[in-house]
């Protein structure tokens, strides 16, 4: 029976008659018992709720200690991820009891950057559900143009936040001299948005040095377009004609 952690011991008080790898703590056990099952214990309660490092990624392996028997249902595992998964399915093996599927904490699939640096796991029977997360960031993107107009805007270094599905990015850009009429359009997110609650439910506020005036930045078909302050019209390459832009943008990942 396994009896090393506490996820495998019974909330039943009479039901825990070994502890610690077979050690007898039953009614009228040897005094030894009762000593190393105190010993067996406190190793017990260290093991289950010390961090552990998972390492790999997106098939990510761990290892606890003392080892527990099995994965049971409504057992807690805190982990640190050294590497960021790009996967939504990414797995967990946990001292080689067989890999389990990472879901987010409401059973739906993980977004990728999810999982990076310390980490709760719960497993509810079939997976295993990150319930705290404690982000990522901040990490450096590139927006891209994606107008049609064949421009090359500088980055004047964009980055992004990500904890659990929200993602805040924060862009900084300038657009060069030009005169081309195609609407403004950056692409190049970080991390994939949900189009269901993201798409052009967020407008940002634009900090602008130069150009004309553009005062809105909003997520719309998997990429960035900048608004008129005026008529929220969509603004061409030309309306933006050396344009130094700031915004923060918060979405909501896959």
């Amino acid at each position: 029976m396994a009896d090393s952690v506490i996820w495998d011991w019974s909330t039943t008080a009479s039901s825990n008659g070994t502890v610690g790898g077979g050690v007898n703590i039953a009614e009228n056990c040897a005094m030894s018992g009762l000593n190393n099952g105190i010993r067996a214990v406190m190793a017990g309660a260290v093991g289950s709720l010390q961090f552990n490092t998972a390492s790999g990624g997106d098939t990510y392996t761990a290892t606890q200690t003392p080892i527990p028997g099995t994965y049971s249902t409504g057992s807690l595992y805190n982990l640190m991820f050294a590497t960021a998964n790009t996967s939504t399915a990414s797995t967990l093996n946990l001292n080689s009891l067989g890999a389990v599927t990472i879901k987010a904490a409401d059973g739906l699939n993980i977004g990728p950057g999810q999982l990076k640096g310390v980490g709760t796991l719960e497993y509810d029977g079939a997976n295993l559900r990150l319930l705290t997360n404690g982000g990522q960031g901040p990490t450096a993107w590139t927006p891209a143009d994606a107008s049609g107009g064949s421009i090359t805007i500088t980055n004047n270094g964009s980055y992004y936040y990500q904890i659990g599905k929200l993602v805040i990015l924060c862009l900084d850009i300038t657009y060069p001299s030009t005169a081309d009429s195609h609407q403004a359009f950056v692409t190049g997110l970080p991390v994939a948005a949900n189009s269901t609650l993201s798409t052009n439910v967020f407008n940002a506020l634009l900090f602008f040095q130069g150009g004309s005036v553009a005062n809105a930045a909003s997520l719309a078909n998997g990429g960035i377009q900048f608004l008129s302050g005026s008529s929220a019209a969509i603004l061409t390459n030309a309306n933006l004609t050396g344009a130094h832009l700031k915004a923060t943008i918060p979405y909501f990942t896959l």
